[in-house]
């Protein structure tokens, strides 16, 4: 078994990345709304840097 190619590590991290925003998002509406800065903005952060080294 080899390494995991390049695109699908790409999309996998998209992925992960989107669900850690979206559950953080989630929290901050429904429990406390500092979740929003502690989950969902890093998240988005990291999306955003992850989706900037693709280019």
């Amino acid at each position: 078994m080899g390494p995991v190619p390049v695109e699908g590590g790409f999309a996998i991290k998209v992925f992960f990345l989107s669900c850690v925003i979206v559950a953080g998002v989630f929290g901050g509406l429904t429990a406390k709304r500092s979740i929003l800065f502690v989950q969902a903005l890093p998240g988005a952060i990291a999306l955003a840097l992850v989706l900037l080294s693709r280019s």
